[in-house]
């Protein structure tokens, strides 16, 4: 398979974001994060560790492109990368971490396009506990 570029439309998804749940991008059918994602990564760590966010819940997704008992077990592995790479960061230990697989069920765009394929190969990660505003 073939990983296409990052394109402006993952992008525009990828600003969509609120405080309480982020959308992180990943190359095709693979469980590596796209620049910008590894970035925000970083960034969420942070924010969950100064806001003392107690648990967050990381749902995979895939774009439609493969059996979907394999998009299925893609998206796990693209929220088990995120979840242990959430936890390597600096005093995230005790991160209660919930992990789902939506496979390419739940798609965020239209997957008969190369565009919105991109916007789907995804984890969401939804910030919980006490106050994460605070």
């Amino acid at each position: 398979r073939s990983t296409p570029l990052y394109s402006s439309a993952a992008s525009d998804v990828y600003k969509r974001q609120d405080d309480d749940r982020v959308s992180l991008f990943f190359l095709y059918d693979s469980t590596h994060l796209l620049e910008q994602s590894r970035l925000e990564l970083t960034a969420l760590a942070a924010k969950i560790q100064r806001d003392n966010v107690s648990k967050v819940v990381i749902t995979g997704h895939a774009d439609s492109h493969g059996a979907p008992a394999y998009n299925r077990a893609l998206a796990i592995r693209r929220a088990d990368h995120v979840a242990a790479a959430l936890k390597s960061q600096a005093d995230l230990d005790s991160l209660h971490i919930e992990r789902m697989a939506q496979g390419e069920a739940s798609p965020y765009a239209d997957n008969r396009s190369a565009a919105g394929r991109e916007q789907n190969r995804r984890v969401t990660v939804q910030l919980l506990g006490p106050n994460p505003h605070e």
